[in-house]
């Protein structure tokens, strides 16, 4: 996710199991809480 001047903040789901489409994709309608990895320039 972009934030500002090329500040982004790298989330993940924080689910065990990760919902999945049937494609094999992350349900992003089904995630309700997230793990923030990384705050910074990401270049």
């Amino acid at each position: 996710m972009a934030v500002k001047n090329g500040v982004c903040i790298c989330l993940v789901p924080n689910h065990d199991p990760t919902p999945e489409l049937e494609s094999g994709g992350v349900d992003l309608k089904k995630v309700t809480k997230v793990t923030i990895v990384y705050v910074g320039d990401y270049h």
